[in-house]
């Protein structure tokens, strides 16, 4: 099982089953929401962005909330977002989600 499937599946702390259920749908949508507005904003998950895309997504203000909400989802959902296994499947998965 992979890093983040397994931190998804399992809680740090205490949860009542519904509202860890409820916390791993929110960071799936946040994830989910997150691709598609960068594929909205014409960025291919199987090449890096150039300077200019990232200049320019960097001064969107919906994309540096949707960031903000894939972090925060991520972390209450118990991901460690300073994992190296953790940085490399999260890219595995943009790419298969830009490959659609």
């Amino acid at each position: 099982m992979n890093h983040i499937r397994r931190a998804l599946l399992s809680a740090r702390r205490p949860v009542r089953p519904t509202s860890l259920a409820l916390l791993r749908c929110q960071a799936l949508m946040a994830l989910r929401d997150f691709a598609q507005l960068m594929k909205a904003q014409g960025i291919d998950a199987n090449t890096p962005p150039s300077t200019f895309q990232m200049m320019k997504l960097a001064a969107n203000s919906e994309f540096r909330e949707a960031a903000q909400k894939v972090v925060s989802e991520l972390q209450k959902a118990g991901v460690d977002l300073t994992s190296q296994d953790t940085i490399q499947e999260l890219m595995g998965l943009s790419r298969k989600v830009g490959g659609d």
